[in-house]
């Protein structure tokens, strides 16, 4: 057993033809209690943690269920503008010259209006660190007390984010 880059647990299992492939532990155990997965549906994580494989924790949905329970826990950006401004729906050619008054705006004023609200930091639904503990992770490290793994250890997350924090990819000052 592993588990892939996502966060999900994974088997190598051999295939109906006697081939090897990785398959989601979650879908596995799926499979064995309930039987097959119709090719619609996905199999979705009530505790929105991918390597839980908890059968009261699974349940079956499509894909816009699961985006609607990701959505309705607060865990997906959203508020787009461009979004907003066209109510979902796609526009072209003169609906979008409508659309935005006669104007055609340049690369950077096209960006700033149509820009994704995201939250970062401590604000953003999936975070596990708080600003001290960054701050804190930082101050320890520069002090040469512990390297990238014992902090990931201590404040239970990964080595790889630790070293990103460090170098100011996650939460930049």
């Amino acid at each position: 057993m592993g588990t892939l880059r996502s966060g999900y647990g994974i088997f190598r299992v051999r295939d109906l033809d006697n081939k090897w492939k990785l398959q989601k532990v979650s879908r596995i155990m799926w499979e064995l209690t309930y039987g097959s997965v119709p090719a619609n549906l996905n199999i979705c994580h009530r505790c929105d943690n991918k390597a839980c494989v908890r059968l009261d924790h699974l349940f079956l949905g499509t894909q816009l269920d699961n985006v609607r329970d990701a959505v309705s826990k607060n865990r997906l950006c959203k508020g787009s503008s461009w979004h907003e401004a066209h109510k979902g729906k796609l526009s072209s050619g003169n609906n979008w010259y409508k659309a935005h008054n006669g104007t055609f705006q340049s690369g950077e004023q096209w960006r700033k209006s149509h820009i994704v609200s995201v939250r970062s930091g401590e604000k953003h639904p999936m975070a596990k660190l708080t600003l001290k503990e960054v701050v804190e992770i930082r101050k320890l490290y520069r002090l040469g007390k512990f390297n990238q793994s014992e902090l990931g250890t201590m404040f239970g997350v990964s080595r790889v984010n630790v070293g990103y924090i460090i170098k100011n990819k996650l939460w930049a000052d």
